[in-house]
């Protein structure tokens, strides 16, 4: 008979078998009800409002804009999340959670924050709002998504790619096994460009200056040329883009450069 391995791994735990009390569980499902109430709560302002349709929209607005990144403020400054790892049920995890709860309406409607990025400086001025730290001149490209909307520390002249995705907290398993929490604020310095498709993640931290390398957009392009074609990307145009990948470029010539790489790549 073969003996049974001594270092057997320990049996997973999933969130729904986590060491909560009931009051614990009861609390987390409370809080899935945030989004609901925010949504009907400006609904209400819309509609209910005793005012003229002007003052019913601004009301609505305020609402649904305002009243969400205030009270995640004042939340944060009675009871500030900390940096690491956290434990599941624990006093700061449920802080993390409520705050992640009044987010949720616009990571499940993208475009409420698309409006305010229509309006150049109103979506980083909204960011501060929350408790963020934002530079001057950051550009934010169209299907941005954040997640954690108070743990940014964004330098100036930033400039954020199409899809980039950032987010301020991982929930995965310890060596144990064990669910964990780990909130990290995500920092990007000053003159920086986080490529399209790029996903800063808690704790991660980019260096001033820092250039990214690579062109994201790249390997996205390349299909596209091979139904077209039916030879993909010419050698001669992948060597160009390596050329200049290799250069360092700033913020006010990332269009001019999006522009000749795409010129390159035309069959």
């Amino acid at each position: 008979m073969q003996e049974k391995s001594s270092a057997e791994p320990p049996p997973t735990r999933g969130l729904a078998s986590a060491d909560l009390s009931v009051p614990a569980r009861l609390g987390m499902l409370a809080g899935n009800f945030v989004p609901c109430v925010h949504l009907l709560l400006t609904g209400a302002a819309l509609l209910c409002t005793p005012a003229g349709p002007l003052v019913r929209a601004v009301i609505a607005l305020a609402v649904l804009y305002l009243v969400p990144a205030l009270t995640c403020r004042v939340i944060l400054h009675f009871r500030p999340l900390p940096d690491g790892k956290l434990a599941m049920g624990s006093g700061p995890f449920f802080t993390w959670w409520v705050v992640a709860n009044l987010q949720a309406l616009f990571c499940r409607f993208p475009f409420l924050d698309e409006l305010l990025r229509v309006f150049p400086g109103l979506y980083s001025a909204w960011l501060r709002l929350w408790g963020s730290k934002i530079g001057r001149l950051t550009y934010w490209a169209p299907g941005t998504r954040l997640y954690d909307r108070s743990m940014l520390v964004i330098g100036d002249d930033v400039v954020f790619g199409a899809g980039v995705r950032m987010s301020g907290h991982l929930i995965a398993r310890d060596p144990d096994a064990v669910l964990r929490l780990t909130l990290g604020k995500v920092t990007v310095g000053d003159n920086a460009i986080v490529g399209g498709g790029g996903r800063p993640g808690a704790g991660n931290r980019n260096r001033r200056r820092r250039k990214h390398k690579s062109l994201p957009g790249l390997p996205a392009l390349q299909p596209l040329e091979k139904r077209q074609t039916g030879q993909g990307v010419t050698r001669g145009a992948r060597g160009r883009h390596r050329a200049q990948s290799r250069r360092s470029f700033s913020g006010k010539h990332c269009l001019l450069y999006t522009i000749l790489v795409h010129r390159d790549l035309r069959p």
